[in-house]
Parts: C-alpha cells; structure tokens; sequence
C-alpha cells in the first residue's frame, strides 16, 4: 500500500513559501508606508489640485502665488506634460516610460522632504 505522506509534505512545504513569501511582501509594504509617512512629516504643507480640466494651470497660479509671498514652493503638475517647479521657479520635465504611476508620486515626496531639510525648515519653523 502506498502512502501520501510524500504528496502532504509536499503540500505544506508549498503552504510555507508562500506563507513565507506573502509575510515578507507584507513587511516590505509595511516598511514603505513608515518610510513615505516619515517623509510626509517632514513637509508639513501639501496642498492639492483636483478637478476635469485646468489642474496644472491652476496649480502653477497657486505655486507662483505662494512663491510671490515669500513661501517656499515644490510644485508638480501632470497632464500631456509632467512637470516639477522649483522654489526658485525653475521647472524640469517628468520623464515617463508610460502611464504616470504610484512611484512617480512617491519619487516627489522623497525630492520635497529633502528640498525642506535642505533649507533648514521643519513643521515647528512653518508655523
């Protein structure tokens, strides 16, 4: 008479790498979101432009306004052309290899954490 004790330990040799393979996606996940969060902290100011139509021209009025006021601005528009101004009005392209994405967003709040430290402001100084 033939076991199955091959085919069970087979089974949940299976079940354990991908146990073991979703646990590590879920502390990788984990990870990421302490990571964005900490940067988010960091720029204490995010002001957001929605809508159907007029989102970048807007959001270049509203960035040449605050920049105007003396208020240090990063500003991102998207649309045909994906675009970063600088506080100092520069603007450098967005370059995409294809649709905008998440890591797209993500690579923004990394450059503008790190534009905010550079400068020497905190949240506390914003205020």
């Amino acid at each position: 008479m033939l076991s199955s004790g091959g085919k069970d330990e087979s089974a949940l040799k299976a079940l354990f790498i991908a146990g073991a393979g979703a646990a590590a996606f879920l502390l990788f996940l984990a990870v990421e979101r302490l990571a964005l969060d900490a940067r988010l902290k960091r720029v204490p100011v995010r002001v957001g432009v929605t809508g159907t139509r007029g989102k970048s021209s807007v959001t270049r009025l509203v960035a040449g306004a605050l920049r105007e006021s003396g208020t240090r601005v990063l500003a991102k528009t998207t649309g045909s052309r994906a675009v970063l101004i600088y506080p100092d009005g520069a603007e450098r392209e967005i370059k995409r290899r294809g649709p905008p994405t998440v890591l797209e967003q993500k690579r923004v709040v990394r450059l503008a954490a790190r534009r905010w430290r550079e400068c020497g402001l905190t949240p506390a100084s914003t205020k």
